[in-house]
This record gives C-alpha cells, structure tokens and sequence, in this order.
C-alpha cells in the first residue's frame, strides 16, 4: 500500500478538514476573515486542508494496518510491509510466489547444430518463458559436453528435435502450462518448425495476498498435529504452502468406509481419510518402465506401475517407445488392472486398508497395463523372456507419498489412529462455449476467457459439490468488453467422475452438474474435485453484424 496522492482522496473528507480548520482558526482568532473566496480560505487554508486530509487518511490506513481484525475487513487498504511484520511476529512469512518451469520441445527441419541463445522467449496465449542459460543442440551423443548442450534426435517422420529448459517470466499459477501446448519462438532458431511444452510444467504461484496471510495466519494459530480437521489441515499447510484444500473423512462421516470392518458393520473409529488437493490441477509425468512381450500374435506387452512410481495416480494418457517425441500418437492400452501394495516401507506403518475402492488414488496404488506396440517387429523376439522400455505418461496429484509417509511417521502418527492420504476423486470436465460481439466491440480474447474459466472452476471448494453453468457465464463475462458482447446460450458441460472402484460416471448438462452422492465407493461432495484444464474448453468467438440503430 503506497500513500494516497491528492487525487485520490475522498471529497468529503476533504471538505471536513477545511470546515475543522475554518472552524479552528476562527476560534482563536475571531477577527480574521475566512469567508470563502478570500485569500486566507482559498490559498492557505484549502491546501493545507489537502493535506490535513491525505495525512488523516494515511494514518487511518496505518492504523488498520496494524490490527488484524482491520485487514481482514479490508485487505486492500494494509500495508504489505507492516502486515509482514505483524504476521512475522507468529512466525508466518508471505510466499514471494513461484515461477513454472519446465522443457519446451524445438522442431526442426534438418540434423544441424542449432543454437537457442540465453533469454530467447517462449510465448503462448500472451505468457512469456525464457531460457536462463545459452542451449546448443548438437547432432551426437559424443558432442555433449556441458548443461546446455541438448541431443538433437530424429522424430521418424523426416524432422528433428530438441529439448530446451524454460522458465517463466513472472510468478503466478497461470504459467503452470500443460504437455503439449504449443510456443512461438522469438528469435527463431534455425530450421524451425514448431515448439511445445515437452510435459505439463511445475507449477507456479503468485504472491501472497494480505487476505491469504489472514486465512494462512487463522491455520497457523492450530497446533499442527494429527488430531482435529484444522489441526491437520494446519500441519498440511506448513508442509505444502501452495495446497489448495483438503478434505478430511473421519468417525461418523457416511464416506468413511475403512472403520466398518467387524461383524456389526458400524464404524469404531480411530481412521480418517485425508483427500488432500495440492495444487489446482493434476500433473502429467514421464515414468520409463520396462515391458516383458506377452503375446506375439496380438503384439501385446505388458509393464506395472508400481506405488513409487506416480503415487495417487488417476490414469496413463499416453504410452510410446522409449525417448520417442511425447506429441507422437500413444500405444492403445488393452487392459488395466489396479491393485495395491501394502508392504511396509522400511518398516514404517501402513494404514488399514481392505480393498481398491478403500485405497485408491493413494500412495499404495498399482497398476499392470497390457498395451499393443503398433512399431515393434517381434518376428523374432520369445513371448514371457523379451522385454524393452518405455515411456509412460501418467497423470497423478503430486506430494500424495510425502503427506502419506510423513503421516506415517512414529513421531508424527496419533497411535490411537490411522491416517490414509488420497487424491481427491476426479471428475474431468469439458465444456464448450460460444461468444458473440459485433464490429464495434473489441475482439474478445480468447486466450484470457479460457483462463479465468479454468481458474473460476478449479477453485471450487470440495463442500461445493456442484458447478453450475453461471459460474461459467460469469468467468468468461468478466473478460468481456463492449456492449454486445455475450455468452450465447445454452453451454455444454461434460464430466466424467473416475470412482475409486474403477468405475466411470459420465454426466452431461447445459445447467448444472450435480456429484452423485455415493458414499459407499468413496463418491461424495467431499471426496470429489473438478478438473477443468484450459484444453478442454472447446471456444468458438463468432462476429454477428451491428444491429441496426
């Protein structure tokens, strides 16, 4: 919070410090004229009225400052600075925010050495990634020397590419970037194709807000331990600074599944499940995983996941050879079969868990996928004995093992009680939208419409249990300009709700979609999250003709 300007400052109160010092001065001298129009009112006692005001105002503003009761009121009026101070004093810092990062994949035309010098920028949909370090892509293995020499490989389709580390230019979540999403390049290496996001990028973070130290501050004063919803959501907090929410099922919640297992069928407490949603979105990954030949004649393999591997993950969207480019088009999955692995990890305590709809999207899940490879010659190869490696992309909730071994812990664990961490349950949507303005409004941004619907929608909390189709007109209204710029309706909203047992929900609607309430498979408004990437939303901006006046 910077000091007012005089133009800025409230009439009103401008008015009552002239009429406080009229009245002052007249007081001690009652000769003197102050009548408006004359010298003394209009050039002495009106500026320094001016000033009267800015400085009340100020110290009014330090004032609120300095009370926590008075920035949660009003954040916007605080100063950073002081606010930092007074939180400081509970030992609570402002996040600074963090800046996505991650690898940009160049296209080129032919197998020369290609140079991407330090700071050459990224773009997509109007945010901006640089290199912080001078790249090389080189045509050997031999010609690797240093950090920034990227092997150039060949695509199979007569072009070559290269892999490029980026970061983003500022911090904020809207730079976490999904795998696939394509860059303009500036300057333009030689050769170039064409460029886009290797895999999805770390995830970014804006500053923190006077408002979100307040509710960071309510969460600090709770002793972090294993004991009551706030209390672990504090402890949570302080592991993960960036986590968006978490749901807690314990002792009499109809979703807590885990405590029922005797001859009575009711709950005995001493479980509670922990769905913990770390960042906005889930993340896709890279895992290499070697597969054994299981079928000449159908050229089946088959390869595991195992718990280590992308732990709480939702599903694999992409298998392909080893090193092969991440746009190529996947291998066709055949057969998943998800299992758990409930050994003990170095001896550390694993929660009760009886079956899959009970442990899914945890840290225990496996999974043997069987997938046909469209690109292998197994003319020669023996089925059960030839094995070879592949990448696996896989989307899963990132941080899952290290709430749930932390949580584990002897020293950390209530050992009156066990505590399974789990992915939220997803439900992926899609939504489509038209947007009509005529040829006097400005070109609605399309870019900036998706990425306020994206963000309006993934910010719902879990106790939400719904989206309805005017959180999505609102999010794309407040990006709109003009007076004939609109939302047409009907929308369509699409989600698809993958339950723990394995078992899919697909909803559709124009108005409203509504999470089942399926206590029973773990499905409820307190288990379920959206998911909404920008990807997913399918915009059409169309030009109708101005109206006639």
């Amino acid at each position: 919070m910077a000091d007012l300007s005089i133009n800025e400052l409230d009439p009103t109160t401008v008015q009552a410090s002239e009429d406080f010092l009229v009245q002052y001065l007249h007081d001690a001298y009652p000769s003197m004229d102050l009548t408006a129009g004359r010298v003394l009112r209009d050039l002495l006692i009106r500026p320094a009225a001016l000033f009267h005001a800015m400085n009340q105002t100020n110290m009014d503003r330090l004032r609120k400052s300095m009370s926590i009761n008075a920035i949660e009121a009003d954040p916007t009026l605080a100063d950073d600075t002081i606010v930092d101070g007074i939180f400081s004093n509970y030992r609570i810092t402002r996040s600074s925010g963090t800046k996505a990062s991650g690898s940009a994949v160049i296209i080129i035309s032919s197998l020369l050495t290609t140079s991407v010098p330090q700071g050459t920028k990224f773009t997509t949909n109007g945010l901006n990634f640089l290199t912080l370090i001078p790249c090389v892509g080189v045509t050997s293995a031999d010609a690797v020397s240093s950090t920034g020499d990227r092997l150039i490989t060949a695509r199979g389709d007569g072009t070559y590419s290269f892999t490029v580390p980026v970061e983003a230019e500022a911090a904020g979540a809207q730079y976490s970037i999904k795998m696939g999403t394509r860059f303009t390049v500036s300057p333009t290496p030689a050769n170039f194709i064409d460029a886009s996001a290797a895999l999805d990028f770390s995830v970014g973070s804006a500053a923190e807000t006077n408002a979100e130290m307040v509710e960071k501050f309510k969460l600090a004063l709770s002793p972090q331990v294993l004991s009551g919803r706030t209390h672990i959501d504090s402890m949570i907090l302080a592991q993960f600074p960036n986590r968006e929410e978490t749901s807690i099922i314990g002792l009499g919640d109809a979703e807590m599944i885990r405590d029922r297992h005797n001859i009575f069928l009711t709950s005995t407490g001493g479980k509670a499940d922990i769905y913990a949603r770390l960042q906005a979105l889930p993340q896709t990954i890279k895992v290499t995983k070697t597969a054994t030949l299981i079928s000449k004649a159908d050229k089946k393999w088959q390869l595991t996941l195992l718990r280590g591997d992308a732990p709480g993950f939702y599903v694999v969207v992409g298998i392909l050879p080893k090193d092969a480019p991440s746009d190529q088009a996947s291998f066709a999955v055949s057969s998943e079969l998800r299992s758990l692995d409930l050994t003990s990890l170095n001896g550390a305590y694993v929660p009760y868990i009886a079956n899959l709809t009970e442990g899914a999207y945890s840290r225990y899940q496996t999974v043997i996928l069987q997938f046909i490879d469209t690109e292998t010659d197994v003319t020669a190869l023996i089925e059960s004995t030839s094995t070879q490696e592949y990448d696996v992309y896989v989307m899963y909730m990132p941080g899952i093992a290290t709430l749930q071994d932390n949580f584990n812990l002897r020293a950390t664990r209530n050992p009156q009680a066990d505590y399974l961490v789990r992915a939220p349950v997803p439900a992926f949507l899609t939504i489509s939208l038209k947007v009509r303005y005529t040829l006097d409004d400005e070109v609605p941004d399309a870019a900036a419409i998706k990425q306020a619907i994206a963000s309006r929608v993934n910010s719902l909390k879990f106790s939400a249990g719904r989206l309805a189709a005017s959180v999505i007109y609102d999010a794309a209204h407040s990006m709109l300009a003009g007076p004939n710029v609109n939302v047409s309706s009907p929308i369509d909203m699409v989600c698809i709700i993958r339950q723990p047992d394995g078992t899919s929900i697909r909803m559709r609607s124009a108005d409203e979609i509504v999470v089942p309430d399926l206590p029973l498979v773990c499905t409820t408004l307190r288990t379920v999250a959206f998911f909404l990437e920008e990807a997913n939303i399918d915009l059409t901006i169309e030009r109708e003709a101005s109206q006639p006046v």
